[in-house]
């Protein structure tokens, strides 16, 4: 045994931060709590979590798999689509997007329903240039689900570094369409050490570069 005590299997691990979860959710939404001290909690709960994901979520070792890394991301809460790229907008310097399409609305990409609570997405690649079906496959494994356009738009407020190192797609699985009746993902791209918020066509045949990370839900069964 080591000074820290026996480690924690992969299922122990995920019990762990299931239970956490569900503990954070409760004490923050308590009614009996001051309000002040109940967002207090929510958002240190928060912070705990998305600290605590790579240590009892590591990313798969087999890198057969595709899975680069996971990462936690809080959503609903009612902080609408159109707050987080208002805040996008006002950001200086580096964190700040170059560019963000004008259809990232409330109105098209409703986000903040629902109680605060954290979720768990993982971002995984190819080693070809993919297709949108082979990303739709992906999602619709065992224990996995299509991520939301909030799930993206949560992930590039925490962690703005991560996409402009590699650009991150997420397509949900009912996808906004454009006028022309298109379906659209959600891209969050990188070039020259900028980042930008935008909209990608997702139809079944289109294609993807290997560079590419792509979202999907993970649940903890």
């Amino acid at each position: 045994m080591s000074n820290h005590g026996t480690a924690l299997t992969p299922g122990q691990r995920a019990e762990f931060l299931k239970a956490g979860i569900g503990a954070l959710t409760l004490l923050s939404h308590d009614p009996n709590l001051d309000p002040v001290i109940a967002d207090s909690w929510a958002h240190n709960g928060e912070a705990m979590l998305r600290g605590f994901g790579g240590l009892l979520i590591p990313p798969p070792a087999q890198l057969a798999s595709g899975i680069v890394k996971t990462s936690i991301v809080v959503i609903g809460g009612g902080r609408t689509t159109d707050q987080i790229v208002e805040t996008a907008r006002k950001l200086e310097g580096k964190d700040r997007p170059s560019y963000i399409n004008e259809a990232i609305t409330q109105g098209n990409m409703p986000s903040g329903n629902g109680r605060r609570r954290p979720v768990v997405i993982e971002w995984f690649g190819f080693d070809h240039d993919p297709t949108t079906g082979e990303v739709r496959a992906r999602c619709e494994e065992p224990g996995c689900g299509y991520p939301t356009y909030e799930d993206g738009l949560r992930f590039q407020e925490d962690h703005p570094d991560d996409q402009r190192q590699r650009p991150h797609i997420v397509i949900p699985e009912n996808p906004w369409c454009d006028a022309n009746g298109y379906p659209r993902a959600l891209g969050l791209w990188s070039g020259g050490g900028g980042r930008e918020l935008d909209l990608d066509g997702c139809d079944l045949a289109d294609g993807w570069y290997r560079g590419c990370l792509f979202a999907r839900r993970k649940y903890l069964l």
